[in-house]
């Protein structure tokens, strides 16, 4: 499972008189740890998710009060939040199933300062 932030740089560009729209995307993460025991294990001071959100259903309320906020400021279609949902309902479970073997192994060498 991914959790990036994503970020898309665009700008016009002109070559030989032509105006060109281009586009830059990068990308960078850094996600939280599921359960405590697990962002312990290596450090991370961060809350993990399980901590952050005890249930489920607390994560998707969250979640359900985030898109309609930013529907509400014409963000976010309203018609993209049941995906946005189904989504966060699945990335939750993902998560919350992810062993102490497999959680950000690629993490394990990052300590904070």
């Amino acid at each position: 499972m991914d959790f990036i932030n994503s970020i898309e740089v665009l700008w016009l560009v002109e070559l030989n008189g032509r105006s060109l729209l281009s586009s830059w995307q990068y990308a960078s993460h850094l996600p939280f740890h599921a359960t405590e025991q697990l962002r312990r294990r290596v450090g991370d001071p961060r809350r993990s998710v399980k901590e952050r959100y005890p249930t489920k259903q607390r994560f998707l309320t969250a979640t359900s009060g985030a898109a309609d906020k930013l529907v509400r400021q014409r963000f976010l279609l309203e018609d993209d939040v049941p995906t946005i949902l189904d989504r966060a309902r699945r990335a939750y479970e993902t998560l919350m199933n992810v062993s102490v073997a497999q959680d950000c192994q690629y993490l394990s060498h990052w300590r904070p300062n």
